[in-house]
Protein backbone atom coordinates (compact mmCIF):
# COMPACT_ATOMS: atom_id res chain seq x y z
CA UNK A 1 0.00 0.00 0.00
CA UNK A 2 2.47 2.26 0.78
CA UNK A 3 4.34 1.81 -2.85
CA UNK A 4 1.01 2.74 -4.52
CA UNK A 5 0.68 6.12 -2.16
CA UNK A 6 3.95 6.54 -2.98
CA UNK A 7 3.28 6.20 -6.87
CA UNK A 8 0.14 8.14 -6.41
CA UNK A 9 2.27 11.25 -5.40
CA UNK A 10 5.01 10.86 -7.77
CA UNK A 11 2.07 10.77 -10.71
CA UNK A 12 0.64 14.39 -8.86
CA UNK A 13 4.54 15.19 -9.27
CA UNK A 14 4.63 14.85 -12.51
CA UNK A 15 1.62 16.12 -13.82
CA UNK A 16 2.72 19.85 -11.78
CA UNK A 17 5.88 19.56 -14.14
CA UNK A 18 4.28 18.65 -17.44
CA UNK A 19 2.12 21.08 -16.99
CA UNK A 20 4.70 23.48 -16.26
CA UNK A 21 6.45 22.88 -19.35
CA UNK A 22 2.99 23.79 -20.85
CA UNK A 23 2.91 26.93 -19.22
CA UNK A 24 6.02 27.49 -20.50
CA UNK A 25 5.65 26.65 -24.00
CA UNK A 26 2.32 28.90 -24.01
CA UNK A 27 4.31 31.94 -22.49
CA UNK A 28 7.29 31.44 -25.10
CA UNK A 29 4.58 31.33 -27.65
CA UNK A 30 3.23 34.80 -26.67
CA UNK A 31 6.74 36.27 -26.71
CA UNK A 32 7.84 34.81 -30.06
CA UNK A 33 4.11 35.86 -31.46
CA UNK A 34 4.52 39.39 -30.74
CA UNK A 35 8.13 39.75 -32.47
CA UNK A 36 6.83 37.04 -35.28
CA UNK A 37 5.41 40.09 -37.85
CA UNK A 38 7.11 39.31 -41.36
CA UNK A 39 9.35 36.54 -39.95
CA UNK A 40 8.44 33.18 -41.32
CA UNK A 41 11.29 31.05 -39.29
CA UNK A 42 9.43 32.60 -35.77
CA UNK A 43 5.96 31.27 -37.09
CA UNK A 44 7.53 27.93 -37.76
CA UNK A 45 9.27 28.04 -34.09
CA UNK A 46 5.42 29.01 -33.01
CA UNK A 47 4.20 26.17 -35.11
CA UNK A 48 6.18 23.90 -33.48
CA UNK A 49 5.88 25.42 -30.05
CA UNK A 50 1.82 24.57 -30.55
CA UNK A 51 2.00 21.57 -31.70
CA UNK A 52 4.22 20.49 -28.82
CA UNK A 53 1.46 22.20 -26.08
CA UNK A 54 -1.04 20.07 -27.79
CA UNK A 55 1.29 16.59 -27.50
CA UNK A 56 1.99 17.60 -23.92
CA UNK A 57 -1.35 18.18 -22.88
CA UNK A 58 -2.86 14.94 -24.57
CA UNK A 59 0.02 13.03 -22.52
CA UNK A 60 -1.72 14.45 -19.06
CA UNK A 61 -3.85 11.64 -18.88
CA UNK A 62 -1.48 8.81 -19.18
CA UNK A 63 1.74 10.42 -18.93
CA UNK A 64 3.92 7.06 -18.41
CA UNK A 65 3.40 3.24 -18.38
CA UNK A 66 6.40 1.85 -16.86
CA UNK A 67 8.84 2.53 -14.20
CA UNK A 68 12.72 1.09 -13.96
CA UNK A 69 15.03 1.30 -11.14
CA UNK A 70 18.37 1.04 -12.70
CA UNK A 71 21.88 1.40 -11.07
CA UNK A 72 25.40 1.97 -13.40
CA UNK A 73 27.96 -0.18 -12.13
CA UNK A 74 29.79 3.17 -12.06
CA UNK A 75 27.55 5.09 -10.56
CA UNK A 76 26.60 4.72 -6.24
CA UNK A 77 22.99 5.97 -6.91
CA UNK A 78 19.89 4.05 -8.51
CA UNK A 79 17.94 5.89 -10.66
CA UNK A 80 14.24 5.44 -11.30
CA UNK A 81 13.18 6.14 -14.44
CA UNK A 82 9.60 6.39 -15.33
CA UNK A 83 8.76 5.35 -19.66
CA UNK A 84 5.83 7.32 -21.69
CA UNK A 85 5.02 7.49 -25.30
CA UNK A 86 6.53 11.19 -24.97
CA UNK A 87 10.07 11.97 -23.51
CA UNK A 88 9.50 15.23 -21.78
CA UNK A 89 12.37 17.19 -19.99
CA UNK A 90 12.28 20.70 -17.84
CA UNK A 91 15.54 22.54 -17.32
CA UNK A 92 17.26 19.30 -18.51
CA UNK A 93 16.47 17.12 -16.47
CA UNK A 94 14.33 14.33 -17.81
CA UNK A 95 10.65 13.94 -16.08
CA UNK A 96 9.93 11.31 -18.42
CA UNK A 97 12.23 9.07 -21.00
CA UNK A 98 10.50 8.34 -23.85
CA UNK A 99 9.87 4.79 -24.71
CA UNK A 100 12.27 4.56 -27.72
CA UNK A 101 14.98 6.17 -25.67
CA UNK A 102 18.46 3.86 -25.15
CA UNK A 103 17.25 3.51 -21.51
CA UNK A 104 14.11 2.28 -22.19
CA UNK A 105 15.23 -0.77 -23.99
CA UNK A 106 15.81 -2.15 -20.41
CA UNK A 107 11.75 -2.38 -19.92
CA UNK A 108 11.35 -4.34 -23.29
CA UNK A 109 14.22 -6.51 -23.57
CA UNK A 110 15.96 -7.07 -20.21
CA UNK A 111 14.59 -8.88 -17.06
CA UNK A 112 15.59 -7.70 -13.03
CA UNK A 113 18.46 -8.33 -12.64
CA UNK A 114 22.14 -7.79 -14.04
CA UNK A 115 21.66 -6.03 -17.36
CA UNK A 116 23.05 -3.70 -19.87
CA UNK A 117 21.78 -1.26 -22.82
CA UNK A 118 23.84 0.77 -25.53
CA UNK A 119 24.28 4.02 -25.01
CA UNK A 120 25.65 6.54 -28.12
CA UNK A 121 28.97 6.59 -25.80
CA UNK A 122 29.01 2.68 -25.48
CA UNK A 123 27.77 -0.35 -23.74
CA UNK A 124 26.23 0.99 -19.75
CA UNK A 125 26.06 -1.89 -17.47
CA UNK A 126 24.39 -2.20 -14.19
CA UNK A 127 21.46 -3.62 -12.21
CA UNK A 128 17.60 -2.88 -12.35
CA UNK A 129 16.07 -3.74 -9.73
CA UNK A 130 12.78 -2.97 -10.27
CA UNK A 131 10.83 -3.04 -13.64
CA UNK A 132 7.04 -1.62 -13.03
CA UNK A 133 4.20 -1.15 -15.02
CA UNK A 134 1.38 1.05 -14.70
CA UNK A 135 -2.51 1.66 -15.27
CA UNK A 136 -3.49 4.94 -15.67
CA UNK A 137 -6.31 7.11 -16.74
CA UNK A 138 -7.57 10.23 -17.26
CA UNK A 139 -4.26 11.01 -14.92
CA UNK A 140 -5.19 9.21 -12.53
CA UNK A 141 -3.27 5.59 -11.07
CA UNK A 142 -5.41 2.63 -11.03
CA UNK A 143 -3.01 0.25 -10.23
CA UNK A 144 0.91 -0.96 -10.91
CA UNK A 145 2.40 -4.27 -11.15
CA UNK A 146 5.62 -5.24 -10.82
CA UNK A 147 7.37 -7.97 -13.64
CA UNK A 148 10.12 -9.04 -14.62
CA UNK A 149 9.83 -10.92 -17.94
CA UNK A 150 8.17 -8.94 -20.80
CA UNK A 151 6.41 -11.85 -22.11
CA UNK A 152 4.89 -12.10 -18.03
CA UNK A 153 3.40 -8.64 -19.29
CA UNK A 154 0.85 -8.08 -16.23
CA UNK A 155 -1.57 -6.11 -18.81
CA UNK A 156 -0.92 -8.14 -21.96
CA UNK A 157 -2.02 -11.09 -20.03
CA UNK A 158 -5.13 -9.22 -18.71
CA UNK A 159 -6.24 -7.94 -22.84
CA UNK A 160 -5.45 -11.78 -23.72
CA UNK A 161 -7.78 -13.56 -20.83
CA UNK A 162 -10.16 -10.87 -21.46
CA UNK A 163 -9.97 -12.32 -25.68
CA UNK A 164 -10.76 -15.88 -26.11
CA UNK A 165 -9.56 -16.56 -29.60
CA UNK A 166 -6.76 -19.03 -28.76
CA UNK A 167 -4.88 -18.29 -31.99
CA UNK A 168 -4.58 -14.52 -31.24
CA UNK A 169 -3.01 -15.44 -27.32
CA UNK A 170 -0.77 -17.91 -29.22
CA UNK A 171 0.44 -15.24 -31.71
CA UNK A 172 1.13 -12.36 -28.93
CA UNK A 173 2.87 -15.00 -27.37
CA UNK A 174 5.42 -15.57 -30.10
CA UNK A 175 6.18 -12.33 -31.83
CA UNK A 176 6.19 -9.82 -28.57
CA UNK A 177 9.81 -10.25 -27.94
CA UNK A 178 10.71 -9.80 -31.92
CA UNK A 179 8.44 -7.24 -32.36
CA UNK A 180 10.53 -5.85 -29.23
CA UNK A 181 13.66 -6.48 -31.24
CA UNK A 182 12.91 -4.68 -34.30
Amino acid sequence: MEDLSLEKMHLDETLIKVKDVIDEEKDDIKTLTKIAKGKDEIWQAIYNKEYRVKKLTESLDKPYFARIDFKRDDEDKIGSYYIGRRGISKEGNIIIADWRAPISSLYYDSEVGNCSFQTPEGIANGDMSLKRQFEIEDGNLLNFFDVNLVSGDYLLQKYLRANNDNRLKSIIATIQKEQNDV
